[in-house]
């Protein structure tokens, strides 16, 4: 999934001029959230979202004309997704949000592929949106270029990048297939677990930044994880879904979920108590995982599996709904 930068740096030695619409903050029921970006050419042609609907049509078409005038002086504005504010959007879902223009020309293109590069690198870098352009913390801290920030200058947004979320999928079967597509879309890097050898399933499987062959029972020499990571189990069996389980219960992991039918959790949560892990020291594992959409099939169970644990990660944003 290509990212605007990587968009901007592909075409801006052709195109010359451009746009980059930045969602700063947003309230409510906003359609688009901080960080949402979107980039519109001189010459017409655009890339990425901030939201969409009536609000980005009107926002875009602003955009073109102040690069069709030359009028390229940075700016932000605010748009209320009501009919009772001055600055409305168009849209009636309630809720805000700020968006920063900030404009782009050819004196951006170290910049820019200085981002481009960084976004591959595991190494969160910062970039800051002030009313000057665009300042990356790595470049600008080499040399002086004139997207230095000025001292004591604004900043309307940071953002660190290259702090993909990562997924850990035990069990290279058809669903750990199914899910690592999902997940891949969803911009995870994806890190799938299998103690098995040639596993056909584990070998086509193209959308996993790795995968790694293990013992499930020796996590000494696998569990090197960050507490925000997401962990799935979907091994082989019932004794190595239960290995790696004891392995991670305790840690707190974003999300942590293991595939069964009910029988087997309750099984598996029995024995777990014999061996003298509380009951509740389990509640926070998603087991059956995925939500309840009567799902059939491995795509299906991806799917239920991939709204789960996007449902965990966005519980606390503040959505505008009362679900």
């Amino acid at each position: 999934m290509k990212s605007v930068w990587a968009h901007i740096n592909k075409y801006l030695p052709e195109r010359s001029e451009a746009c980059l619409i930045l969602v700063t903050n947003s309230e409510g029921s906003s359609p688009g959230r901080a960080a949402f970006k979107m980039v519109v050419w001189k010459n017409g042609n655009l890339f990425g979202t901030i939201g969409g609907g009536m609000m980005e049509h009107k926002l875009v078409e602003l955009a073109r004309t102040r690069l069709a005038k030359g009028e390229t002086r940075n700016f932000q504005r605010q748009q209320f997704h009501s009919k009772e504010h001055s600055q409305q959007s168009g849209m009636i879902c309630s809720g805000s949000q700020d968006l920063a223009f900030l404009f782009i020309n050819k004196s951006y293109q170290q910049l820019v592929a200085a981002i481009n590069k960084a976004e591959e690198n595991p190494k969160g870098q910062e970039i800051s949106y002030n009313p000057s352009g665009i300042y990356f913390d790595d470049l600008c801290s080499a040399e002086k270029t004139e997207h230095t920030i000025k001292e004591g200058e604004e900043i309307w947004y940071k953002e660190v990048i290259n702090t993909r979320r990562r997924i850990h999928i035990f069990g290279g079967g058809h669903v750990s297939l199914a899910l690592s597509k999902l997940m891949k879309e969803l911009d995870y890097f994806v890190t799938v677990y299998d103690d098995r050898e040639g596993l056909n399933t584990l070998e086509e499987n193209q959308w996993a930044d790795q995968k790694v062959i293990v013992d499930f029972g020796m996590p000494e020499k696998w569990l090197d994880f960050d507490p925000q990571d997401t962990v799935v189990i979907t091994t082989f069996g019932y004794r190595t879904d239960k290995q790696v389980l004891k392995a991670i219960y305790h840690l707190p992991f974003a999300y942590i979920g293991m595939l069964g039918s009910e029988k087997k959790i309750q099984q598996l949560w029995q024995e777990l108590q014999d061996e003298g892990i509380k009951k509740e020291k389990l509640a926070h594992v998603f087991a059956p995982l995925g939500m309840p959409i009567y799902s059939k099939n491995t795509t299906e169970i991806a799917i239920s599996i991939a709204g789960q644990i996007i449902r965990e990660r966005n519980k606390k944003l503040s959505t505008g709904r009362s679900y």
